[in-house]
């Protein structure tokens, strides 16, 4: 049985200049992040909503949203 998604993850791709802190410091790998470009997210279902990449982004380009029973709060 898969585990319920527990994050929303979102992009401000204005804010985000393509560090790629975001796609090493997550532990469950949401992240895809190629040398060029910025980050994408490719799979979001495995977001635990730990808010690592949320903290560590020094562009405060992503926003974590916790989902608690299907509803984002």
């Amino acid at each position: 049985m898969s585990q319920p998604k527990r994050g929303k993850v979102n992009i401000n791709y204005k804010r985000c200049k393509g560090c790629g802190i975001c796609s090493s410091s997550c532990p469950r790998k949401v992240y895809q992040y190629k040398k060029i470009g910025r980050p994408r997210v490719v799979a979001e279902e495995k977001c635990t909503a730990c808010m690592l990449c949320q903290y560590l982004c020094p562009d405060f380009a992503i926003k974590i949203e916790k989902i608690i029973s299907g509803v984002v709060v």
